[in-house]
């Protein structure tokens, strides 16, 4: 999992359970979800994107995470892709505020897709 805290400097950590909540959505999302949307029909590697609301280890905090469904190849790859992500994001929101990204994998994606539809699929 990659995220951007409060000083937008990307970080990387492993989690051991995601708890899919449901989908996060409202009017600043639908921006970010179009914004994002438009830079993911550049990125071949993306092949579904999802906008959710997550739990971690089974905290009682939640976070929204970006969850893609993405073959990328490399940790390089990764991070790049989670800079451009996090640059979007911050033209948006808040210093204070901060995204996830997570690479799903097809358990993963299996229960999400159970509380949240993608906002970014491949044609």
């Amino acid at each position: 999992m990659f995220g951007f805290k409060n000083n937008r400097k990307q970080e990387e950590a492993v989690v051991q359970r995601v708890q899919f909540l449901h989908e996060q959505d409202g009017i600043s999302e639908q921006i970010l979800k179009g914004d994002l949307n438009k830079f993911f029909t550049t990125v071949p590697a993306v092949d579904r994107a999802y906008l959710a609301i997550v739990s971690y280890n089974n905290r009682k905090s939640f976070d929204v995470a970006l969850c893609l469904r993405a073959m990328v190849n490399t940790e390089n790859e990764k991070q790049a892709l989670v800079k451009v992500i996090g640059e979007i994001f911050a033209k948006l929101f808040k210093k204070d505020a901060h995204l996830d990204t997570l690479f799903l994998k097809d358990t993963q994606e299996n229960e999400l897709i159970k509380v949240c539809k993608p906002f970014y699929s491949k044609k």
